[in-house]
């Protein structure tokens, strides 16, 4: 191998570990659950620092949610399919739990330091 053979490799290496780390890095600033049932947000809370788990109940049936500074994941469910079971934890805001038996959908968002209103994602008036 030639002088500028290393270089090429080393350049790559290092753009596929800063990428790795750039994908798998927890998300900036406070994270937060939402669950949203039927259209309307019911709970928003922050991810703690120990594990805690919160039951979420509707007319078409009871969730169990367990959340930890990681991620947050449905535990137990009341619906014949167990999908949002198996869908295991999500530790990003492109991941979603969807609970469509009992019209849930269970994101992750975050924002740096403040509260701005509720919006906690910059959002654009096409998707809202």
């Amino acid at each position: 191998m030639r002088k500028f053979d290393f270089i090429i490799i080393s350049v790559v290496l290092l753009i596929a570990v800063g990428a790795f780390f750039f994908i798998n890095r927890q998300m900036s600033g406070r994270a937060r659950v939402s669950v949203v049932s039927e259209g309307v947000e019911i709970q928003s809370v922050a991810l703690p620092d120990t594990p805690m788990e919160i039951t979420l109940e509707n007319r078409h049936g009871r969730n169990t949610l367990r959340l930890t500074r990681y991620g947050a994941e449905v535990i137990c469910a009341s619906c014949p399919t167990q999908i949002c079971v198996r869908t295991g934890k999500i530790t990003n805001s492109r991941q979603m739990i969807v609970c469509l038996p009992h019209y849930l959908v269970i994101t992750l968002s975050s924002f740096n330091g403040e509260d701005n209103g509720g919006e906690h994602d910059s959002v654009d008036a096409v998707a809202r």
